[in-house]
């Protein structure tokens, strides 16, 4: 085997450590978010079921009202489904491969992911914007998930002690589709922006922050021949824009 065999084999070895790092960085602050959300539609569903065997055995119970609790039931099982499944489906790189995926759809699984994780006091709306009738492109869905969590979750540490809103926006653009990720935060600082994507380069005070998320995700983008990029947007906050070829 030859030097340069050798060490980009090292470099791919180092490349799936960082990755898998971050995951697992990742993993630890959303398991703990989820599980508490669990206890929502596990309550209701515990509270309706209550409810209806009480109504059911004091003969109180009209059709009607047996498929309002049916209806109440089925819907918070398959929240806790989707939230299961959203975790499981990250916690398992190993379990995916390459494929044609959607956009959309890993958009809305990093959203299912990112809505429970813990931010500041003031609130953030985010929103999600996809053109119709784009084609699948090809990709591993966990790891484009795992771009997508990254960003919205820095997105999200920007706006935590102000609030504000978060666009993610997919398009077809030439030979390829792009996801923005923008927030109506502070921006980026010029003197960062060079630096944004270096493994373990981070903001954040210590011992909140691994580094590698920006530096993870840009690795990820370019292994499917794309492109990711960090910029000001001009009405303020910053928007980082992935680019998939077709």
């Amino acid at each position: 085997m030859s030097r340069t065999t050798v060490l980009a084999h090292d470099s791919a070895t180092l490349d799936e450590a960082l990755t898998r790092t971050e995951r697992l960085a990742g993993l630890g602050t959303l398991t703990a978010s989820i599980a508490h959300e669990l206890a929502n539609p596990l309550s209701i569903i515990t509270a309706t079921s209550a409810n209806l065997r009480t109504q059911a055995a004091e003969g109180k119970l009209t059709s009607a009202q047996l498929l309002d609790y049916l209806d109440i039931i089925e819907r918070s099982a398959w929240r806790g489904v989707r939230l299961i499944e959203a975790l499981r489906g990250y916690s398992h790189p190993d379990s995916q491969r390459k494929g044609l995926v959607r956009l959309e759809e890993i958009v809305d699984a990093a959203l299912t992911l990112i809505e429970h994780a813990p931010v500041g006091q003031e609130p953030i709306q985010i929103t999600m914007d996809v053109a119709p009738g784009l084609a699948p492109v090809a990709g591993d869905r966990n790891q484009l998930i795992q771009v997508l969590l990254n960003l919205l979750l820095n997105a999200q540490d920007a706006l935590a002690e102000q609030g504000g809103r978060v666009l993610v926006r997919v398009r077809a653009v030439g030979d390829g589709q792009t996801v923005e990720v923008r927030d109506t935060g502070p921006g980026l600082a010029p003197e960062i922006v060079p630096y944004l994507f270096q493994p373990f380069f981070t903001t954040k005070p210590r011992g909140q922050g691994t580094g590698l998320g920006l530096a993870v995700a840009r690795d990820i983008v370019r292994a499917h021949g794309g492109r990711l990029k960090a910029d000001n947007h001009p009405e303020g906050g910053a928007l980082f824009t992935v680019f998939l070829p077709a």
